[in-house]
């Protein structure tokens, strides 16, 4: 578990440091996601960062954002 945890602290920092908002969202998703094996509720709060995400990308489109969500539900229902 610690290698993935320092996986995800590098990828906090690139996220942190990331000037563009699309790719500090892409960071934190890799960290949540890196992250799960040690707690399943990261896989949550990559869900949320997904959902930021395509806020981001599609702004005003609440289409893609219940598309989203409702991939990320399924791929929960899997974890």
């Amino acid at each position: 578990m610690s290698g993935a945890r320092n996986v995800a602290d590098k990828l906090l920092k690139l996220a942190r440091d990331e000037k563009d908002p699309i790719k500090e969202k892409i960071y934190r998703i890799m960290a949540q996601v890196t992250n799960t094996p040690h707690v399943k509720d990261h896989a949550l709060w990559a869900s949320d960062y997904a959902i930021k995400l395509v806020n981001k990308m599609y702004p005003n489109n609440s289409g893609e954002v219940k598309k989203e969500r409702e991939i990320q539900i399924e791929l929960m229902k899997s974890v």
